[in-house]
């Protein structure tokens, strides 16, 4: 009978790496706030990207669907998935975390920050 034994190996994280996945953790919660805000915007009469206003486009959320509807409703299908490619951020706070705790590393972590 053959007996394997497992070793678990933890990763001591070295400041800059922590801070590194602490800022990639922050971008994360920028970007999917971004994406929130966008989506929002899709559903109110601001309707167009951060940037495009009235001064660019001197036309309204009504007067483009009176005008086409299809194009209206592109512009809104388009919004929306804009708005699920930008929030698919939503993964980089995990990987950002289990960096700062460490690969391995046990609840607790090397710096004590890390909560299961």
């Amino acid at each position: 009978m053959t007996t394997t034994t497992a070793t678990r190996r933890t990763v001591a994280t070295s400041g800059a790496v922590r801070n590194g996945a602490t800022l990639m953790a922050v971008a994360a919660a920028g970007f999917i706030g971004y994406a929130v805000l966008f989506l929002v915007r899709n559903f109110t009469d601001s309707f167009l990207e951060l940037g495009i206003g009235q001064g660019e486009v001197n036309v309204s959320k009504e007067q483009i669907q009176q005008f086409s509807p299809s194009l209206y409703h592109y512009i809104s299908h388009l919004h929306i998935a804009v708005s699920g490619v930008v929030g698919s951020g939503r993964e980089s706070p995990g990987v950002g975390w289990s960096r700062t705790c460490g690969l391995g590393a046990t609840a607790g972590g090397s710096s004590g920050r890390c909560r299961g």
